[in-house]
Order: structure tokens, then sequence, then C-alpha cells
């Protein structure tokens, strides 16, 4: 089994996160990965062709990152704009796009050769996240 650890947790200790039931060809630990409640870590993408491979994918199925392109500079980013940005997620719960608990955040990032602020998010699922008008993300 070839492993890719982009995450910060030593090899080992990742290996050890695994069922030893799980055949699969390839693991990739993403940077979010942590134990999960599953049988499979949270924060891995498994390339297998086991047949019962869902029974290793019980909950934390479908999180995913999204890296979202703003239209503001770091010096617009005020608390009241985080603050309606955290308002949303919170209204959002249990809906396509959650930002859930455990592992999931919201960050704010700035690149080193621009001035354009991203934003960071791991979500629940992959579905569609908008919105409009916050951050005029």
């Amino acid at each position: 089994m070839i492993i890719t650890n982009l995450s910060s947790e030593p090899e080992g200790v990742l290996r050890s996160w695994l069922p030893h039931t799980l055949i699969a060809e390839h693991v990739i630990f993403l940077p979010d990965a942590c134990p999960g409640k599953s049988p499979l870590p949270t924060g891995t993408a498994v390339l297998t062709s086991q047949p019962d491979w869902r029974s290793l994918a019980r909950s934390d199925c479908g999180c995913g990152m999204r890296l979202l392109k703003s239209q503001m500079g770091a010096a617009e980013l005020t608390q009241a704009i985080w603050n309606e940005v955290a308002l949303r997620l919170q209204q959002n719960k249990g809906q396509l796009g959650d930002l859930g608990g455990g592992n999931h955040f919201l960050d704010a990032l700035l690149p080193y050769d621009e001035d354009t602020l991203y934003f960071l998010v791991q979500i629940i699922n992959m579905g569609c996240w908008l919105m409009p008008n916050v951050a005029k993300a």
C-alpha cells in the first residue's frame, strides 16, 4: 500500500489509524487527517476496489476543503465582516456546506505575493457553498 502523507503526523501514527481490514492500493492523508469516528481516519482519500469499503467509511464522508478567493485586500477584513461570515456559517447548520465541528475550520489567508484575501474552509460536504454579498467572495 502506497502512503502519501500531506499531514503533519508521522507516517507510523497514520498507519496505526488505518483499519486492519483495509485493502487499498493508495492512501492519501490530507492536512486535516485525524482518527475521526469511522474505522477510516478523517482526512483520507483511499484508492481501493475492496467490495465492503463502505463499512470502513461510516462518518465524515464528503467532507472537503474549499479555497475561496475574495475581492478584498487584507486591510478590508474587519471584525464586523469576520463576524458576518461566522454568523452565516452558524445559520447554515445541518445544510450543504455546514462548517461542522472537530477538525473543521474557517481561515483567512493572505498570499506572500499579493494583497487578495482567500478564505479556506473545511466543510461537512462538498456541495455548493455560497455566501453572497459576504466579504465580496
